[in-house]
C-alpha cells in the first residue's frame, strides 16, 4: 500500500464508520497540481461524496495546505 494511492483510500473506507466522513492531506495546488488530481481522483474512485478544501499555514513552504474529504454517504454535505 502507498500513501495518497487507491488503496489508501479503500483501507480508509473499510475504517469509516456509516455518515462518517475521512479527511487527508492532498498537497498543495501551487506546488505540485498533478499530484493534487491525481490523490482527488483516487479518493473520488472510493467515495460516493468527495471534497477538496485548503488551510492557510504560513510554516508551510507555499503558504497553504490541500486536504480530500471523502464519506460514503451521496447525501452528506462534507463542507459548509
Amino acid at each position: 500500500m502507498s500513501l495518497f494511492q487507491q488503496s489508501y483510500f479503500e483501507l480508509m473506507r473499510e475504517a469509516l464508520k456509516p455518515g462518517g466522513i475521512v479527511c487527508s492531506q492532498a498537497g498543495t495546488l501551487w506546488a505540485n497540481i498533478d499530484n493534487v488530481a491525481q490523490t482527488f481522483k483516487h479518493c473520488h474512485h472510493t467515495f460516493r461524496k468527495v471534497s477538496f478544501a485548503c488551510a492557510a499555514v504560513p510554516t508551510y513552504p507555499t503558504g497553504q495546505i490541500g486536504f480530500v474529504l471523502g464519506s460514503l454517504s451521496p447525501v452528506r454535505r462534507i463542507l459548509a
